[in-house]
């Protein structure tokens, strides 16, 4: 039974735990959380509820879910009375990326990757200064891959038509610790994506770590990585550097189909269309 009470109603924030507590009330309070939107009638409706579980106060923790309607209601059962603070605290769950850490970095090969930044956590360490174009070096919920040069020469790495505001930077293997070692980086470069180039060696372990300069920036991506030959690529048509042109960089061009994807882009007219397709054709073997 409640002598008096208060409530207030919400919706839940996101899919998580939500605690609740009224401990150190200068009176005996219980609460109970219910489900809906308005003030409750009965008891039917009850979610979770607490009485005494600190002292003669209450503390509680429930599961909730994304936009869920809830009602808090606060009170006391002997009659009582007074000024409380409703102490509330809300843990999300969330659900990282396979290569959140770098010690679980993707491995990818030249070509497009899809990947995603969502519920990603940070490194810990920004990016040296030298990579930004405007905002400093911090990267926020960053994913990391790893990859190792098929040629010495002059890679390119981008993260062009990514959902979010990206960047990336690169690092010679083992993980790093913090910003000094970066081999190279992008920020910008195709509106607010990123797109870099630098000399690599042949063989050389690489790891790309991809995020944002702003906190709370997530979303998907796609990755891009060529490298291309000192001297020239002798084989432009063989996309994934196997050896020779197959189906494989067939179904690569095909990926690309209408963009301007640098790698599938043969005769370097801004778009990946059938005159590309008619190249790849023609080279159709071994390189």
């Amino acid at each position: 039974d409640w002598s008096s009470d208060v409530c207030s109603s919400d919706l839940a924030p996101g899919n998580g735990f939500l605690a609740l507590g009224t401990c150190s009330s200068p009176f005996d309070t219980r609460i109970v959380v219910h489900n809906g939107g308005s003030c409750p009638t009965n008891g039917s409706s009850v979610l979770a509820c607490s009485d005494n579980d600190c002292g003669d106060d209450a503390v509680l923790s429930t599961l909730v879910f994304e936009g869920q309607q809830l009602v808090v209601q606060v009170g006391s059962p002997d009659d009582q009375s007074g000024t409380f603070t409703l102490d509330l605290q809300f843990d999300e769950i969330t659900n990282p990326p396979a290569n959140d850490d770098c010690s679980n970095a993707i491995a990818v090969e030249v070509g497009t990757t899809e990947f995603t930044t969502v519920d990603a956590t940070g490194s810990g360490f920004d990016d040296p200064l030298s990579c930004s174009t405007s905002t400093g070096g911090q990267v926020f919920a960053d994913v990391w891959f790893s990859w190792t040069a098929p040629c010495t020469g002059f890679a390119t790495i981008g993260t062009c038509g990514s959902s979010f505001d990206s960047r990336f930077s690169v690092y010679v293997a083992p993980c790093p610790s913090g910003p000094t070692s970066a081999l190279f980086c992008g920020d910008s470069g195709c509106g607010d994506d990123s797109s870099g180039q630098s000399l690599v060696v042949e063989g050389q372990q690489l790891l790309i770590r991809v995020g944002s300069p702003f906190e709370g920036q997530e979303g998907d991506g796609v990755l891009t990585i060529d490298c291309v030959p000192i001297g020239g690529d002798p084989c432009p048509e063989d996309l994934n550097d196997d050896g020779s042109v197959d189906s494989a960089d067939l179904g690569l061009a095909i990926a690309a189909w209408g963009t301007d994807d640098a790698a599938a882009d043969l005769n370097d007219d801004g778009v990946v269309d059938s005159a590309d397709l008619g190249l790849l054709i023609a080279a159709w073997g071994d390189c």
